[in-house]
């Protein structure tokens, strides 16, 4: 009786270093299982981060910049402007473009675009015109729309065609550069002699290098304008 109590613990004793050992191996593979498992994951997070997250992040934060009043400009350029909708979506482009690209913001480049828009200029001629103004207002230091609004003045009021808005936009900031002069100024002094001096038959540069000399003279904006009448 002994003897077989005997074998009897020999065999368990063995059976149980069997399962014991087993039972490290187990666990072993699931701790395995588990760690690659959660490395997955991670790599299915980092996944929908790149791919999901980030760019509907992207987008979101596009429409938070170019914003309503983007799209109030914009909105007002398609009706004024009469442009096809290819045109307008070129239009489009080049404002969200220099927003991207310049100090101004989309936006700010929209309400330009409308000013030129409104004074009757040809889409094409807006595209090729807008990086102008755009000069002009940084030089100045003034918004996009009031730059187009002294441009589009200055052309309307002495005849000039409006394919030649870059040419006097130049003549505008080379008067501002060279002289103690704003060109908020000089758009004042404009509109006060502008259609006397045509009249006259005086070049428009002409005009607007003697209207900054008076400004250096201390006679701005109108008063400019009234001394030449």
């Amino acid at each position: 009786m002994s003897a077989s109590l005997g074998k009897l613990t020999v065999f368990i004793g063995a059976n149980n270093t069997e399962l014991l050992t087993e039972l490290s191996a187990s666990t072993r593979a699931v701790a395995t299982f588990t760690s690659r498992a959660g490395q997955s994951m991670q790599s299915f997070g980092r996944t929908m981060t790149r791919f999901v997250t980030l760019p509907t992040l992207g987008a979101t934060a596009a429409v938070a910049k170019f914003g309503g009043s983007f799209e109030k400009s914009m909105n007002t350029v398609q009706a004024v402007s009469g442009a096809t909708a290819d045109e307008f979506a070129l239009l489009e482009k080049q404002a969200m473009s220099l927003g991207e690209t310049t100090e101004f913001s989309a936006s700010q480049a929209a309400s330009g675009i409308v000013t030129l828009s409104k004074a009757g200029l040809e889409v094409n001629t807006i595209l090729a015109s807008t990086p102008k103004v755009l000069q002009l207002a940084s030089a100045a230091q003034i918004d996009m729309a009031k730059a187009a609004d002294i441009v589009t003045s200055a052309i309307k009021g002495y005849g000039i065609e409006a394919s030649q808005l870059g040419r006097v936009n130049d003549v505008l900031v080379n008067a501002f550069i060279s002289n103690k002069v704003e060109v908020g100024e000089l758009g004042d002094a404009f509109r006060k002699v502008g259609p006397v001096a045509k009249s006259a038959g005086l070049e428009f540069s002409e005009l607007i290098a003697t209207l900054a000399q008076l400004a250096n003279a201390n006679l701005r904006g109108q008063e400019g304008g009234r001394a030449l009448r």
